[in-house]
């Protein structure tokens, strides 16, 4: 299953000793995480997406190795506070993700700068269940995972 993910967001930048940049980043995200339901009484599954959005906010440490090289490290929170769609039409319940990486970066221009590295992220997700619900109140989803990122930044 192919499912989506997009995300903006505003940087504010502050020096932090002669080599050190610290940033803050909040913004807006969206995403679709997959569901796989199974039905004993059938043996069949069907697969279902949630889409949600609501904002986010990172932490990023960047340290300028030279004049065009660096790493940085970083971590971002995901809140979802509005459903787009769930799986039996219910309310989202408030479950933050999180995501803490490690990338190097390359400085093309002043304005421009590339990022490529790594990351650990939890998507996680949660629903109310319909009335009466055998499995509990809310509906869960967690998918957990090692990433390759690859950032474009773009200072204007």
């Amino acid at each position: 299953t192919t499912f989506a993910s997009a995300e903006t967001n505003a940087v504010h930048r502050q020096t932090w000793g002669r080599f050190g940049e610290i940033r803050n980043n909040i913004g807006l995200y969206y995403k679709e995480l997959p569901e796989t339901v199974g039905f004993a009484s059938t043996q069949s599954t069907s697969t279902d997406l949630i889409k949600f959005l609501g904002p986010h906010y990172g932490f990023e440490y960047w340290r300028a190795l030279d004049s065009q090289y660096g790493v940085q490290a970083n971590a971002h929170i995901y809140l979802p506070l509005m459903k787009m769609k769930t799986p039996n039409d219910q309310a989202l319940v408030m479950t933050p993700s999180y995501q803490v990486g490690l990338l190097g970066s390359y400085r093309w221009q002043p304005n421009i700068t590339a990022l490529l590295g790594y990351a650990y992220r939890i998507d996680q997700i949660k629903y109310k269940a319909l009335p009466g619900a055998v499995n509990g109140d809310t509906n869960n989803l967690s998918i957990a995972g090692h990433y390759l990122n690859f950032y474009l930044e773009w200072d204007m």
